[in-house]
Formats: C-alpha cells, structure tokens, sequence
C-alpha cells in the first residue's frame, strides 16, 4: 500500500472536492483519481460516492479516515526523526583512539579542530588497540588514532602522526641506570611490568624479547602506563613503554634509558580503504595532514 496514496485519500475526505484536492497535492485531477481507485481496488471497496458535480466519503471511507490519519502521521513523524538524526549524524565527528589523547597532545589537536568549526560535534572513544578496526568497521567510528611499527595493512589508509620509540622506565637505584643506553639484551633477566596484552604495544615489547633471544618474565599487565611507572618506582620490576608516555607520566623515583637500536612505532589516523570520506572525516584529515607538513 503506497503511504502518499493513504496521504491524498485523506486531503480528498476533508476538501470533498477532486479538482481543489489536485490543486492541493500538486497533482492533476486524473493522476489523483488514479490513486485513489488504486487504494479502493487493494482495500475491496469505495471510498467516496462519485456523482457528476461532487465527490462524498462512503460509509467505508468512513471507518477507513482515521486509521489512515493515524498511519500517514506516524509516517511524517518517522521521515522527520530519519532525516533529523541523518543531519546529526552529518554534524559529528566520530574518532575512535587508542589511550593516548594527553600523552601525545591529541586532547589539543581536537580543541584546536573544534574552535575551527565549532559546527562539528565531536565523539571521540578510547579503545584498545584490538578494537579499532570493530570500531571503525562498525561505524562506532569514521577515523581512529593506532599505533603502528609499518603502514602494511591493505584495510587503511593512513596519516602519519607522530613518532616515538621505546625506552625503559626503571627503579632510581637499579644498576642499569649506570648505563647511558641498554640494549633488549641487557633486560633478558628482569621482571617485566607492561601494558595489556590487547595493546599493540605489548606486541612491540614481546616481538622486541624474542628477537633479541628470550622470554621476558612477566610480574604484570595493565591497562594505564602511570601504575607501571609507579610499580617500577617501589622495584617491581622494569617497565617497557614508548619515550612520550614515560616522560608524560614520569616520577623521582624512575629513571628513563634509551633502547637502541631505537625500537620505533608510530601513531597514525586511519580509516578503513572500503568506505568513503563523510565531509566532516574528510575535513578533520585534511586539518591533520596540513598541521603535520
């Protein structure tokens, strides 16, 4: 049943007239004549008494106005929530990141964007690194902040933001400090405090032990890099992470030492190569891409 047939068939019982009702629906006389026979033909029955001059809703018409009120309200009022929650759609930018938005100043990029085009509403979500691509393969989100050590998978599209590299965060009186650097050799023997196994950089620091011959000795995982700086203070253990994190978090009672060879990584803005650019992800690239010329 054809909702804008159910429409004119109720301007036609409240004017009773065809040729103001056509007017009315920006139609002609035959083409709402059509409409309406084509409604009377699925129904079974008349709608209106036609005679030559007027036109009378039937005893049928009748009982059947207010269910067809009903129903092309109900629809109006679904085609304007649709396109108002389509427009609010069009007015956000959904970022997902992994947990590093104060570490590596992306809280100020997204101030910055915002008082570019105050019009664009932000949604940005923390997710483990293991939960990007659900994020944006689901629509959670359009774009997302990820760490990467190359730019191989075929899925993204990247833009490179920034780079860092791995150091070690150890106790103030651990003999290592005596070092200028350590190599992942030097740390065969230690208790390893790292970040949660779902984060992309607990493969770095286990790929980085392997390579270098050994299983490390795990004392802990976790999901915030502070608690394995402060771990590392009391002499847990050593802890693995990438030299921004660990200057952002860093206390008196740790000290930093390079890995060399430096071990790099790198966060990137990404979005999946199969969907298309919303203007305001597209916009948000470009901001990106200028601010990183």
């Amino acid at each position: 049943m054809e909702i804008t047939y159910l429409h004119d068939f109720v301007i036609l019982a409240k004017i009773g007239n065809f040729s103001v009702a056509a007017d009315m629906l920006n139609l002609s006389q035959s083409s709402l004549s059509k409409h309406i026979k084509s409604l009377e033909k699925e129904l079974g029955v008349e709608l209106f008494n036609r005679t030559s001059r007027q036109v009378s809703i039937s005893k049928f018409g009748s009982i059947f106005l207010p269910y067809a009120s009903r129903i092309t309200e109900e629809y109006d009022k679904c085609t304007i929530e649709l396109h108002n929650q389509i427009e609010l759609k069009k007015a956000t930018l959904s970022i997902a990141s992994i947990p590093v938005l104060a570490q590596y100043d992306l809280t100020e990029l997204l101030y910055d964007f915002q008082k570019t085009y105050p019009q664009i509403k932000q949604k940005v979500t923390e997710v483990e690194s293991c939960d990007i691509f659900y994020a944006l393969s689901n629509d959670a989100a359009e774009l997302a902040f990820q760490r990467f050590t190359d730019y191989t998978d075929p899925r993204f599209q990247y833009l490179p933001y920034c780079s860092d590299y791995l150091v070690a965060v150890l106790p103030k009186n651990h003999p290592l400090c005596a070092r200028q650097y350590l190599i992942m050799n030097d740390l065969k023997s230690e208790v390893m405090l790292l970040l949660d196994q779902n984060t992309y950089l607990y493969n770095i620091c286990m790929d980085a032990c392997h390579k270098a011959g050994y299983e490390p000795k795990m004392a802990y995982t976790g999901h915030r890099p502070e608690n394995l700086i402060k771990l590392a203070a009391r002499g847990i253990g050593i802890t693995l992470l990438m030299v921004k994190q660990a200057e952002y978090f860093k206390n008196d009672n740790v000290e930093i030492r390079e890995i060399k060879p430096f071990i790099k990584s790198e966060i990137c803005l990404i979005k999946l190569k199969e969907k298309e650019f919303s203007a305001n992800s597209k916009l948000f690239w470009q901001y990106l891409s200028e601010r990183t010329k």
